[in-house]
């Protein structure tokens, strides 16, 4: 069936409809690639398995390909947990850290990311990313290029912490969602409005286009 949509075609009627209108026909006319491909941006030298989380979870809900971008130093343990993730190394963490190649690393960086956007049909940020400045840099203008492409977004972890650096990178984009737990909301909502104890709808409006998913009690 068809799905059904109020405001004007802007919002699905229901879940089910949303489903229809996201969901790839599995009909068997499809080729390889059309059934999603999504880009993760996370991992660093420190952490490895938040990514792996992210892009086996993208799979198992239904995505089709994944793209799972990180430092070269987590690409060996990220290949080791699972053969179905494609990764591939965006920066080296010793060039990152190093003040005479940190600018070079962070455009090839931003290079060799903005190179893979167009064949994605969205692009996770932050599960592991770490907090390096320089890294973090590079991926604010990565989040620049995918608002230009009007790439839909899904910020979380360290992307998040990212985004109350610098709330203006995602302010007014509708084709973002961000994705705070209860510590993670709070640095938001002090970043946007001075106010860490403001609530979810105030923060979404504030932000004026994002989706604020806020994550509850476990």
């Amino acid at each position: 069936r068809l799905a059904s949509f109020e405001d004007e075609g802007r919002t699905p009627a229901s879940v089910a409809d949303f489903l229809v209108a996201v969901a790839p026909r599995l009909d068997g006319r499809g080729h390889k690639g059309q059934a999603g491909r999504i880009g993760v941006l996370g991992g660093s030298v420190d952490y490895a398995g938040a990514p792996y989380y992210a892009g086996m979870a993208a799979l198992r809900v239904g995505a089709e390909l994944l793209y799972l971008c990180t430092a070269e130093e987590a690409c060996g343990p990220i290949k080791g947990y699972s053969p179905e993730l494609m990764v591939s190394e965006v920066y080296r963490h010793s060039r990152m850290d190093c003040a005479e190649t940190t600018s070079a690393e962070k455009d090839r960086m931003v290079e060799k990311m903005v190179a893979l956007l167009p064949r994605l049909h969205a692009l996770v940020i932050g599960p592991g990313l770490g907090r390096h400045p320089a890294v973090l840099e590079a991926v604010a203008r990565v989040v620049e290029a995918a608002r230009e492409r009007q790439l839909p977004l899904v910020v979380d972890a360290d992307g998040l912490w990212l985004i109350t650096q610098r709330p203006e990178l995602v302010k007014g984009y509708t084709n973002a969602v961000l994705t705070p737990n209860v510590m993670e909301f709070g640095r938001l909502a002090k970043a946007v409005l001075g106010d860490e104890r403001a609530d979810l709808h105030a923060v979404a409006r504030a932000l004026a286009g994002p989706v604020v998913l806020q994550k509850g009690r476990l």
